[in-house]
């Protein structure tokens, strides 16, 4: 083989491996002048790249895909999960940066936000300051997760409900089933 189309095949073979990477969100962290701590999806000067903590529970081997059944509420996918052990429910969110808990949850789960670090986020409804935590145990259907970084903010009136955001879904494909309703999650 010429050494013109070996580097050429080498070349395209590098490009093919590397796009998936390039198509993942990312999330960035980075602390203004008056030492509030920032997340978002876009990086600004001095910012440092979050890379979420991953925790396989089940092997690819044995279950290529999660599914996780939901229920749909107006435009919403909302899945039923625990907190800790406390029940909870989520909005399935891929706008949301990180997981959601509302305060209710947060204190049946027995997580005290006495202390813990505050961060400004951006949200749909404007720039808001919550509290941050690290949840123990997240499960959902199948999915578990454990030591998943969380913001504690209520969302609507229902006080069990939260967001589920790309800090979990970007470890997965994810598929709609809307005749059976139920998610598929395909580990990346």
């Amino acid at each position: 083989m010429p050494a013109g189309a070996k580097t050429a095949r080498l070349l395209l073979a590098g490009l093919l491996l590397s796009a998936p990477a390039a198509l993942q969100a990312k999330l960035y962290r980075w602390v203004d002048e008056a030492g509030v701590v920032h997340f978002s999806d876009t990086p600004h000067a001095g910012a440092q790249e979050v890379r979420p903590q991953r925790v396989e529970t089940v092997p690819a081997r044995k279950a290529p895909f999660l599914e996780i059944p939901f229920v749909r509420r107006r435009d919403a996918m909302i899945v039923q999960g625990e907190v800790n052990g406390a029940p909870a429910r989520f909005v399935v969110d891929t706008g949301a940066s990180v997981l959601v808990i509302p305060p209710a949850v947060a204190e049946a789960a027995g997580i005290s936000l006495r202390g813990v670090p505050r961060v400004r986020m951006e949200t749909a409804n404007g720039l808001v300051e919550v509290p941050t935590v690290r949840v123990q145990r997240l499960a959902i259907g199948p999915l578990v997760r454990e030591g998943v970084e969380a913001v504690v903010q209520r969302i609507s009136r229902d006080p069990t409900l939260g967001l589920l955001g790309m800090n979990i879904l970007s470890d997965y494909r994810v598929e709609v089933d809307l005749a059976r309703s139920v998610l598929r999650l395909h580990p990346r």
